[in-house]
């Protein structure tokens, strides 16, 4: 729903699974995409989600490239994001 709200307005949800994407982020961390979405979007209020939002739209779109949910929520906490790497989706 936080995805659909606030991202929509001006992404199409296979931007985020596209190979394009895919190479991009390959080679970055959770943490990386956390921060970009953090502190440039949604284009029209830059800043304003919650850490929460934040991490919840980083959790949809690493299901989006095929991780697995754990048993417990993604943390927003950065060192634990920066310690995701986004490597496997590569090969999806």
């Amino acid at each position: 729903d936080i995805f659909r709200a606030a991202c929509t307005e001006c992404h199409y949800s296979s931007e985020f699974s596209d190979s394009q994407f895919k190479f991009k982020w390959s080679r970055r961390s959770a943490g990386n995409l956390y921060q970009l979405i953090q502190t440039s979007m949604p284009e029209t209020a830059p800043g304003s989600l919650s850490d929460d939002e934040t991490v919840d739209i980083v959790s949809y779109i690493m299901r989006m490239n095929g991780f697995e949910p754990g048993s417990g929520e993604l943390s927003s906490d950065r060192a634990v994001l920066d310690g995701i790497s986004l490597s496997s989706i590569r090969n999806q």
